[in-house]
């Protein structure tokens, strides 16, 4: 897995590196003139972060859909004041040339909240409040940019229905998990 990654980061690098010399070229852009945005400056959020129940923050890389922890030295971009995370620095360039076409179809765990030491997924089945572990074949339903994960199909479907209804503040979603 960990090979595999590094192969797509590498392809991602030279594809980012033809890119921005093709760029260079037609345009003429003065590497030494880039702008920089000075994040300390600006009230920025986070775009594509997932929190687990302990407050560890993961994210989801636009570019490689791969996943990782938000560290210190964790390599992202800024578009509209929010701060996207990359599993590399080399997403940087793709991501910065094109963010609506890498955002676009971009989903972060909705209802994790544990990544264990392997790097396993626990998440809590909105509906029927059962814990689960994600697999290959865990049911998942996309909402509004968030993935969620379910135990079953009955619980998926009555989701699907309403999904305003259990993903909402915890109040009112355990209330709408009593049957």
């Amino acid at each position: 897995m960990l090979n595999l990654l590094r192969y797509y980061c590498i392809i991602a690098v030279i594809t980012a590196f033809l890119a921005s010399s093709a760029i260079a070229q037609c345009t003429g852009f003065n590497k030494d003139a880039k702008k920089t945005i000075d994040v300390s400056t600006v009230e920025v959020q986070d775009g594509n972060v997932w929190t687990a129940e302990d407050g560890t923050q993961y994210y989801t890389c636009p570019v490689m859909r791969g996943e990782g922890k938000v560290e210190e030295a964790t390599s992202f971009s800024v578009v509209e004041n929010k701060k996207y995370y990359h599993c590399c620095p080399s997403c940087q360039a793709p991501f910065r040339s094109e963010p609506v076409k890498w955002l676009e179809n971009l989903t972060v765990p909705g209802n994790v909240f544990i990544v264990d030491l392997d790097g396993v997924k626990h998440f809590r089945d909105p509906v029927s409040g059962t814990e689960g572990v994600v697999d290959k074949d865990t049911r998942y339903f996309d909402h509004e940019h968030h993935r969620y994960f379910f135990i079953s199909k009955k619980t998926m479907k009555k989701f699907k229905k309403s999904p305003q209804s259990y993903t909402q503040d915890e109040e009112l979603q355990d209330e709408s998990v009593k049957e």
